[in-house]
């Protein structure tokens, strides 16, 4: 494909700029023909790039549903709100789309390739990874109780600090399939401890992640920055099963006689092994498959097999969700630059939700791009990632490994069942809530007038106080409103003078 041409049909948003950093950034390997942009745009070379022009159409129209308020509602974000956007095919290491914004000479950074911000829970794969090299199981369980005081876990003056998960809610004893689904930050927190920082960092680098990592406890969290590029790359080896190819953007040149003067290098490199993948993304599937799903809301409808992971920095600076096929992997990126035009503020909330995370806009413009992509063809074929490979504790795998099942250890199995604590009648809702948190439930609330029971306080439970249920069901808790509204007299009509021998209407 033509430079010019290329440019001019809108691959890359901002003009032949845009283009020509987009190709330097993602392949190095361009430059050692040592070509100037110059001789790129009129020397005669014809570039085929790997970008498919009707998934990067989608990627543009959906970046501009979420801008324009389409995809809210009519609300809009923050116009300090930056998106990128890129599409990588798995198995070739192309890049398929690239969006960094509406309009490339008034913001010419590109969000894909240079942006680098906060990986929020986006990291948690990486300590996932590391742990299942170590031969720990999916089946290794953890409190999620939150706040939790870890050890290790200290601020950044060496005091200690406790770890939270989002909005302070709290679960039992819970597994690292769940742990993903939930995004629990104190499980991967303990987890982290387990593995070593510097163990998830490596897998983090081996993945594709060119940033600095600092190998410290909170980069399970997503402390570290990232570029969306590097983390669309890295999840796109989870895709292809532990094989990784180099993200590029250029397939080949020609030179003025038809000569190639250059072809891209698509050969796999084996970087995890196959079990150690089919149970990474075993669990990541559930981050959207299931109902307490982080990313549910918005990709379960595609009814797709998709695996993928939400992610949301400190202080809502960033927010991620990249989500991958087993043929392609996409990765939508959201941040907020400052008043100053430097630093990041916290992501201003819009569209009737009260801070943006990774499961809210992110995920839904992933959505709204992905759904008419994944109706195309190579695309819309829905194949299923392998199965859960169930890698044990006896030896770590090797990048050789198959996928053969190995005995799990019966003292690492999670509870199935729960019970309904006992003693939450007339317990304030927050505490009642915690409590059936803790140990594994999902509190629903609903409200109905009470004359005894003081208002904001629980009622009673559905099912009730000592029954066993399943792990992870919902338990009722009907909390008060206060006494019921006292009924106003129904008025009566006095007769007048010219009827008073007549009895009042309905009297």
């Amino acid at each position: 494909r033509n430079a010019k041409a290329a440019v001019e049909e809108g691959i890359v948003p901002g003009g032949g700029v845009a283009l020509i950093q987009a190709m330097k950034s993602a392949d190095a390997k361009i430059d050692a023909l040592g070509l100037t942009d110059e001789q790129v745009m009129r020397g005669g070379y014809s570039i085929i790039t790997t970008v498919k022009q009707s998934v990067q159409n989608e990627a543009v129209r959906a970046a501009g549903d979420l801008l324009n308020g389409t995809l809210a509602d009519g609300a809009t974000p923050d116009p300090k709100l930056k998106i990128g956007i890129t599409s990588i095919d798995p198995v070739t290491g192309g890049i398929v789309s690239l969006y960094s914004g509406q309009d490339f000479l008034a913001d010419q950074v590109n969000r894909v390739t240079k942006d680098a911000i906060q990986a929020g829970s986006t990291y948690k794969p990486f300590t996932l990874i590391a742990a299942l090299e170590k031969g720990i199981p999916l089946t290794t369980t953890f409190s999620g109780a939150s706040p939790q005081k870890i050890d290790g876990w200290v601020d950044k003056d060496g005091k200690p600090v406790a770890v939270t998960n989002f909005v302070g809610q709290s679960f039992g004893r819970i597994d690292l399939v769940k742990a993903t689904e939930d995004s629990v930050n104190t499980v991967y927190a303990q987890l982290n401890v387990e593995v070593g920082p510097k163990s998830t960092a490596d897998v983090a680098a081996r993945a594709g992640i060119t940033t600095e990592q600092s190998g410290v406890l909170s980069n399970v969290l997503g402390s570290d920055s990232v570029h969306p590029l590097d983390m669309a790359s890295a999840y796109g080896v989870f895709a292809a099963q532990g094989m990784r190819v180099a993200p590029h953007v250029v397939s080949s040149v020609l030179n003025s006689t038809g000569t190639t003067a250059y072809t891209a290098d698509t050969t796999q490199k084996r970087i995890f092994a196959a079990d150690v993948m089919a149970d990474t993304t075993f669990a990541m599937q559930t981050v959207v498959s299931q109902k307490g799903g982080s990313g549910y809301k918005y990709i379960h409808p595609l009814d797709r097999t998709i695996a993928g992971k939400t992610g949301t920095s400190t202080n809502n600076k960033s927010a991620w969700f990249v989500g991958f096929t087993t043929n392609l992997v996409t990765a939508v990126a959201m941040s907020q630059v400052a008043d100053d035009g430097k630093g990041q503020d916290t992501i201003t909330p819009f569209g009737g939700v009260s801070q943006v995370t990774g499961g809210t806009w992110p995920a839904a413009l992933w959505a709204d791009y992905m759904k008419p992509v994944l109706a195309m063809a190579p695309y819309a074929t829905d194949t299923a990632f392998p199965d859960r490979a169930n890698v044990g504790s006896s030896a770590p795998p090797t990048a050789t490994a198959t996928a053969t099942p190995t005995a799990e250890a019966p003292t690492a199995a999670a509870p199935t069942t729960a019970v309904v604590p006992d003693s939450l009648t007339s317990k304030l809702e927050a505490d009642a809530s915690a409590a059936v948190t803790a140990v594994g439930l999902v509190p629903k609330i609903v409200s109905e007038p009470s004359a005894t029971v003081p208002a904001g306080r629980v009622i009673r439970t559905d099912p009730g106080a000592g029954a066993t249920v399943e792990m992870g069901s919902e338990v009722t808790l009907v909390i008060s409103t206060g006494p019921p509204p006292t009924p106003a007299p129904t008025p009566t009509v006095a007769p007048t003078p010219s009827v008073a021998a007549t009895p009042a209407a309905g009297g």
